[in-house]
């Protein structure tokens, strides 16, 4: 089984867990490699696949640039999952960030920052600790940066949808 964690945020990311062969692959979304690489990698492969995918929202600090980006990525993962659907047979399952992050979150230490004078969750330092702890391996090639949060989340995505598939 292949699970599939998108990220479709402005600097979203894809990831794949195959256990078949016990690995683990991420692309940026701006790559547009990693679009051509899913396909391939779903579609030649006989081996079953299930895609989960963040559900995006707009927040009242988000611009109007940004949640327009952000909704139009989210729309361009859920027509790549109608045609990979098509022919292969990729189930699309759209989950909230609260969800995914509620369930892996559990137990694990809280980072924090400071955010407009007041202590908060860092969410994005909590997302690559917890990789580099789950997927040493594959946090030693992917989520190399800070930056890379994205490509942390797009993983515990798909490490969710792994734990909570039946």
């Amino acid at each position: 089984m292949i699970y599939i964690g998108i990220d479709p945020g402005q600097t979203g990311a894809i990831a794949f867990i195959d256990l078949e062969i016990d690995r683990v692959a991420i692309f940026d979304y701006e790559d547009p490699l990693a679009l051509v690489n899913l396909i391939e990698d779903v579609y030649t492969l006989s081996t079953p696949a299930v895609m989960y995918l963040e559900k995006q929202h707009s927040r009242p600090q988000q611009g109007v640039k940004s949640t327009f980006e952000t909704g139009q990525n989210f729309g361009e993962w859920q027509g790549i999952h109608k045609v990979l659907g098509i022919l292969t047979g990729v189930s699309l399952h759209i989950i909230t960030a609260q969800a995914w992050k509620k369930a892996m979150f559990a137990g694990a230490k809280r980072e924090y920052m400071i955010r407009k004078g007041e202590q908060v969750i860092d969410q994005k330092k909590m997302s690559i600790n917890l990789v580099r702890n789950l997927y040493p391996r594959a946090a030693s090639k992917y989520v190399t940066r800070v930056r890379d949060h994205n490509r942390a989340e797009a993983l515990l995505i798909a490490e969710y949808g792994r734990r909570i598939h039946v």
